[in-house]
């Protein structure tokens, strides 16, 4: 019982160590096309990265995957918000798996996108690391 009780300690510890991001993904559900940037970062908080090209740019949020032996979440999820002259035209979403050699914090696990800017599309290719 004191061997479970100090390993659950450890793992405990060990996770509030690691650095993890845990943004409100889900609520992509109250975003809708044609809202601004900062309306959508109202309600997702600023976006793990952005890039910009000409009149389109667009974000991701992330949430990470906790591996413990209680909830084994073994994958990262990510958002991508697509905005064009500053409107949201859309969003897509993706899922890493964390099982494989890139573990860690989804703010630096992201991929980039190919996107071509559009006001009413958001079609991508996910860049290979």
């Amino acid at each position: 019982m004191k061997t479970n009780l100090l390993l659950l300690i450890l793992l405990t510890l060990g996770l509030s160590a690691c650095s993890i991001t845990r943004q409100p993904i889900e609520k992509a559900s109250l975003l809708t096309a044609g809202m601004t940037e900062s309306e959508v970062n109202n309600i997702l908080g600023n976006p793990i990265m952005k890039r910009t090209n000409g009149r389109g740019s667009y974000a991701q949020w992330c949430k990470t995957g906790i591996v413990t032996p209680i909830t084994p979440i073994d994958f990262d999820n990510y958002l991508i918000a697509f905005f064009y002259d500053s409107k949201l035209v859309g969003t897509r979403d993706y899922t890493e798996n964390t099982t494989d050699a890139r573990y860690g914090d989804c703010s630096a696990l992201y991929h980039e996108i190919e996107w071509i800017p559009s006001p009413t599309k958001t079609e991508y290719k996910l860049k290979e690391k």
